[in-house]
């Protein structure tokens, strides 16, 4: 069986940076529903792939933990930019939605 390496999901700058400005807007349990369902997403990509539990939880500590340093960072969208964000039954969180997975059409 080969050996599945991903790509660190705390080197997802752009998607760290995504989740702390979307975070920054909204409050409470909104909030934390929304930031939880990131992570599950996340998570279920890595599995999907192959990766053990264990490496699982690493890279998702891994990206929260660079969600947080943006939060720390100040990281926000300007307040009059719309923010497109993906459906939850939209395309993977691994891609940007102008891209698409290999082997999708």
């Amino acid at each position: 069986m080969a050996e599945i390496i991903a790509f660190p999901l705390d080197r997802y700058v752009g998607k760290a940076r995504h989740v702390a400005a979307l975070i920054a807007r909204r409050r409470g349990k909104d909030r934390d529903t929304y930031f939880r369902t990131t992570c599950h997403r996340l998570a279920a990509g890595l599995r999907g792939i192959g990766l053990d539990e264990r490496e699982v939880q690493r890279q998702i500590e891994a990206f929260v933990g660079a969600v947080n340093q943006a939060v720390q960072e100040g990281w926000r969208y300007p307040a009059d930019q719309p923010i497109r964000t993906i459906p939850a039954d939209g395309p993977d969180l691994f891609f940007r939605d102008d891209h698409h997975p290999p082997g999708a059409a």
